[in-house]
């Protein structure tokens, strides 16, 4: 999906719900200019803006990403220039979903950029539903992972994989870029 289909995808879901750009940037924390360069595909929302989004829209994050008509015909194909890239809050960790129409999937993958210094979360960890599985490959660097208590470190091309409702939380401790692909099942977006 191109940054122009999410922004179609989150001003069709605005004007469906009755709310103007100023409404939904103020419910959402944003300023109406930047969402308005997000709804014309000139900014990319960051993860956390994607899913406070979402929210305030009554839907989720994977029906925001939902492709249209003609990009369905070929949900199989991403093509890297279709790809969408998503933001964490602190700029130091991106993610690239790597299939089309998520909410149709029974897994989802991501590969995810982690720069020095980049966490799942500083204070809390991650847990996604019950009988919800997570896969980890370091495609490059090094990352500490914790589940439920045990601490773990990766290095290129190491893998975890474990129950997604574990308590879990991911860091990476060098001074490198680290890659990881992961794949959750079921899609947690």
């Amino acid at each position: 999906m191109n940054g122009k289909t999410l922004g179609a995808q989150i001003k069709k879901y605005r004007l469906a719900n009755n709310l103007t750009l100023d409404g939904l940037a103020q419910a959402a924390g944003c300023s109406k200019s930047y969402l308005s360069q997000i709804e014309n595909g000139l900014s990319s929302p960051s993860l956390a803006v994607l899913g406070t989004l979402a929210s305030e829209l009554n839907t989720s994050v994977a029906s925001l990403l939902k492709e249209t008509e003609s990009d369905a015909k070929t949900s199989y194909h991403l093509p890297l220039e279709k790809r969408q890239t998503l933001q964490y809050p602190t700029g130091l960790i991106s993610s690239q979903p790597l299939t089309m129409e998520v909410s149709k999937k029974k897994m989802q993958p991501l590969l995810t950029t982690v720069e020095p210094g980049g966490s799942s979360s500083i204070d809390s960890q991650l847990q996604h539903a019950p009988n919800s599985e997570e896969f980890v490959l370091v495609l490059k660097g090094k990352m500490e992972f914790v589940v439920d208590g045990e601490k773990i470190v990766l290095k290129e091309g190491d893998t975890l994989y474990f129950d997604g409702d574990l308590p879990h939380k991911w860091k990476n401790l060098t001074d490198e870029t680290a890659q990881l692909l992961f794949v959750f099942s079921p899609p947690v977006w």
